[in-house]
């Protein structure tokens, strides 16, 4: 018969496999993630510098406020559920196509009213976007992402194919651009980049909705209309707080184009257009730390396991972040160069900006951990209280410091929400420690 030393060893040595074995597999679908955004982040990267290049600073601003006026209709229409919907789909499974069915149902009666909204708007209200049809193109391609199934690829672990999706839609955008700009006869405007965004968008959807559709069982188990009205109550905090944090990075450049004008927010645009390389590593890491925090915070999941994972994720999403974020810092004026000398004075806003990624990464970790763990109305209250410190500092600091003012408000607002998310996540940690 086996001591109980050797069953306890047993035991370790088999709980060691399990977790080597499941870093592999992570491993596994992480590596085409990011092999495939790289790719992508590098033809980006090329094809925005040449847009930059081909617009000026001014047209450039222009089309980083369309994006801004895009995002906040983006975020409005998805009502929170790019953010709860893994976990929905990780808790019941059984439902996801009758939890899908709702979601959708909600997105498209919040895109039919925001475009109703927004016809009104530009009827009675001329030159909300400028008199370009072109801006709203772009503000639309933008929005429409909101229709993106990659929650359901995400819970399926199909990440993999959902990126595979994305490179297609990416390169159709980049191929569309490089297209004009190399056409000897056509010249790349605003209104070209707009068709480009909204064809491209379209034809990821496509690609998406095919695959995906026919494979989800949408027969119900609690009935639509029910399902519908719990997950509206349930999202509307998280919905609330998603569209006070985008005042941290979109709110402040649209306070700094009315303060300082399109060519200030240019160049605020092209140093941002460079930290984003390091966003976007991190939301392909973050789509794979979004499953396993949903598994890692079930209501019979080990606090301690709960802690010890998002201590590595966190400091994972740190390192990702000091990639970009430490040559931005160091040597920002090398990294403009390749916008043209119309840019060279963005370099004192990236090397602020620098910072921006190196706190956004655990940042994320601890969002993403309290919306799985359920806390909505901390979140919501947390971000609501982040949102008013953001919009209070950019309206102190962009007048007085333009670019560089707006830079330094989107840092100090990301450090206090770091500080505040971080406070929440240990409490909790405590509260299940102390009720175990």
């Amino acid at each position: 018969m086996a001591s109980g030393h050797d069953l306890s060893t047993a035991t370790r040595l088999a709980t060691s496999r399990s977790e080597n074995y499941s870093h592999i597999r992570m491993l596994k679908r992480l590596l085409p993630l990011v092999l495939i955004q790289f790719v992508i982040a590098g033809f980006g990267f090329l094809t925005r510098v040449q847009i930059a290049s081909e617009l000026g600073k001014e047209a450039f601003g222009e089309m980083a406020f369309a994006v801004a006026i895009g995002t906040y209709a983006l975020m409005f229409i998805q009502f929170g559920f790019d953010k709860s919907l893994v976990r929905e789909f990780v808790h019941f499974p059984n439902r996801l196509g009758e939890l899908l069915k709702a979601s959708l149902v909600v997105k498209l009666a919040l895109f039919v009213s925001l475009g109703l909204l927004s016809s009104i708007t530009i009827w009675n209200v001329p030159g909300v976007l400028g008199e370009s049809w072109a801006l709203y193109g772009i503000a639309l391609a933008t929005a429409l992402m909101a229709f993106q199934l990659q929650p359901v690829f995400d819970a399926w672990k199909e990440t993999r194919r959902h990126a595979t999706y994305f490179f297609v839609e990416r390169c159709l955008y980049f191929g569309l651009i490089w297209l004009v700009v190399l056409l000897p006869f056509l010249h790349l405007s605003l209104l070209d980049v707009g068709i480009c965004m909204i064809l491209s968008v379209c034809v990821g959807l496509w690609l998406q909705y095919k695959w995906a559709i026919p494979r989800i069982d949408f027969l119900p188990v609690e009935g639509l209309k029910a399902s519908t009205g719990a997950m509206c109550r349930s999202n509307i905090w998280v919905w609330s707080a998603v569209l006070a944090g985008l005042s941290i990075d979109y709110m402040t450049q649209i306070i700094l184009k009315y303060n300082s004008g399109n060519d200030s927010l240019g160049g605020y645009s092209a140093a941002w257009l460079i930290v984003r390389l390091a966003l976007i590593a991190q939301s392909q890491f973050a789509r794979i730390g979004a499953e396993k925090i949903a598994r890692n915070t079930r209501p019979e999941s080990d606090v301690l396991s709960r802690g010890r994972f998002l201590l590595k994720y966190t400091l994972s999403m740190t390192a990702i972040g000091g990639i970009v974020g430490l040559p931005c810092i160091l040597f920002p004026e090398l990294l403009l160069s390749a916008f043209g000398a119309e840019y060279s004075e963005s370099a004192v806003m990236l090397g602020i900006l620098g910072f921006y990624p190196i706190v956004f990464g655990p940042y994320l970790a601890l969002v993403q951990y309290v919306i799985s763990s359920c806390l909505e109305k901390t979140y919501f209250i947390l971000t609501g209280l982040i949102g008013a410190i953001s919009i209070s500092t950019s309206l102190y600091l962009v007048p007085k410091m333009h670019g560089e003012g707006a830079a330094i408000a989107v840092i100090i607002s990301l450090a206090m929400a770091l500080l505040l998310f971080g406070a929440a996540t240990l409490l909790h940690l405590k509260s299940l420690r102390r009720n175990h």
